[in-house]
């Protein structure tokens, strides 16, 4: 991927973050949004499933609930309050840091070893989900 084109679609990832965000504080009893097709099309949760909640716990400053809700939520708070400076970082002094660190994980990832650690990760916490009937 191009670095223009990974930058705007981190841009575009961060908005609609924050969108998501803004919507689920202003509804948040779910008035626009029922959930997870994923859940309602199997009737399990997804891997994903808590993670708005979780981001939700964080703002409210619960960090025990964000984390036993998702923990992918803590990392997408992260995410969302990291990417968005980095990307002005980068364009303010035009470097391209950002872009060097995307391609130095996505070569890490292509790794069998490591994508199988990040893959078991993934299903821990996906069966942690489906234990906890999120």
């Amino acid at each position: 991927m191009s670095k223009r084109k990974l930058y705007i679609f981190l841009a575009f990832a961060c908005l609609a973050g924050y969108i998501w965000i803004a919507i689920s504080l202003l509804f948040p009893e779910n008035q626009i949004w029922s959930g997870c097709l994923f859940r309602q099309l199997l009737h399990i949760p997804c891997p994903a499933c808590g993670s708005t909640r979780s981001v939700m716990a964080l703002l409210n400053g619960d960090w025990q609930a964000a984390l036993y809700l998702n923990p992918n939520g803590i990392l997408l708070a992260l995410l969302l309050v990291v990417i968005p400076l980095w990307l002005a970082l980068d364009l303010l002094r035009r470097k391209s840091s950002l872009y060097h660190f995307y391609n130095r994980m996505e070569k890490t990832l292509k790794q069998k070893s490591i994508f199988f650690i990040f893959l078991g990760l993934v299903l821990i916490n996906w069966f942690w989900n489906i234990l906890k009937e999120l």
